[in-house]
């Protein structure tokens, strides 16, 4: 993995704790790889001098670069006759915009992903100086039309949601839910744009409430799946497989402040196995996952290893053959005869 920063980057002042920025690299051609942040500025572009060498030749030599100003990142175009785009909108010639967790950006044929990590304790002082609004525009919350200070429900209960919405080339975006009611659609005033023009102007909405997350379809024309079933109401869960019309997503939630579970060995080899034309970068996420405590299933749909259908169908399958082998071993065909007696004792 490359270290952080080139001739142009400084490590952050001693003693005082910073966030990072880490570049996944998805270069047209080649496989993906990893850049990690060291505080300063990180050039992109053709030049072999650069921190992040592009060799495609619709990327200036000096294209963009993105910048750390204590705990906040900004990107800016160098000039470049072919432009950086930010979450498909371009940046003016020699602009600047500010970056946060999740935002992507495109160079040429290379989408580069950026990511955010906070320390637990680095987050508590930036709540604690800055207020909820500036610690959520630090995450990538940015673009809420909720007042100054605002806190919705599950935020209350410390839970991180977002919609991982992939598109036909399997690139996909991560949607961070900012309220109690997400809108879903075709209506550019909705949360989450759908890009399918075949989508419904006012397709779903994702609710929350003391009962949890709920997935509410709103007469949609194409309709709206929970793990392939069609649905009106129904509660979503961690890892759930959503499909608006045709566009697919996976819906995942965190609980802030606890670190994720260590992605399977046997799931990792499964996913291979299924998909071996992918493997070796099935591998390499597997790796980034372990190494940097990241989600496995996240990792892969933004980085167009695997759609969420592809991940659901995959999943799903594994965790039915567990279960049948576990049932197929002599303690196996136990538990199922002493269930049947305490089921005929209860009757």
């Amino acid at each position: 993995m490359p270290g952080g920063g080139g001739e142009s980057a400084r490590m952050p002042e001693r003693g005082r704790e910073m966030p990072v920025g880490t570049l996944i690299i998805n270069e047209f051609g080649k496989d993906t790889r990893e850049f990690r942040m060291a505080g300063g500025s990180v050039r992109i572009g053709r030049d072999p001098r650069g921190d992040i060498v592009l060799s495609d030749i619709a990327v200036s030599r000096a294209h963009a670069r993105i910048v750390q100003h204590g705990e906040s990142f900004l990107v800016e175009d160098l000039g470049s006759p072919n432009g950086t785009l930010l979450n498909d909108m371009r940046l003016p010639a020699g602009s600047s915009r500010p970056l946060s967790h999740g935002d992507r950006l495109q160079i040429g044929r290379s989408v580069i992903r950026f990511l955010v990590r906070f320390t637990s304790r680095l987050s508590a002082r930036l709540k604690e100086r800055e207020g909820i609004s500036e610690f959520q525009r630090l995450e990538g919350k940015r673009g809420d039309s909720r007042p100054e200070g605002y806190l919705c429900l599950f935020r209350l209960e410390k839970l991180d949601p977002a919609l991982l919405l992939s598109s036909e080339d399997k690139t996909a975006l991560r949607h961070p839910l900012r309220s109690d009611r997400v809108r879903i659609g075709r209506d550019l005033d909705s949360d989450v744009v759908l890009a399918d023009p075949a989508s419904s102007e006012r397709h779903a909405e994702i609710v929350y409430n003391r009962e949890g997350f709920h997935l509410i379809d709103l007469d949609s024309t194409l309709g709206t799946f929970l793990d392939g079933v069609a649905v009106r109401v129904a509660r979503l869960s961690h890892r759930s497989y959503v499909r608006f019309g045709r566009e697919k997503a996976l819906f995942i939630i965190r609980e802030e402040g606890k670190d994720l579970p260590e992605s399977s060995f046997g799931l990792r080899d499964r996913l291979a196995e299924l998909y071996p034309d992918r493997r070796k970068a099935i591998q390499k996420v597997f790796k980034d996952c372990r190494a940097g405590g990241l989600d496995f299933a996240e990792e892969l749909i933004l980085r167009g290893v695997l759609d969420p259908e592809e991940w659901w169908e995959a999943t799903k399958d594994y965790k039915d053959k567990t279960t049948s082998w576990r049932l197929s071993t002599p303690a196996g065909w136990l538990r199922r005869v002493f269930s049947r007696k305490r089921r005929e004792e209860r009757s």
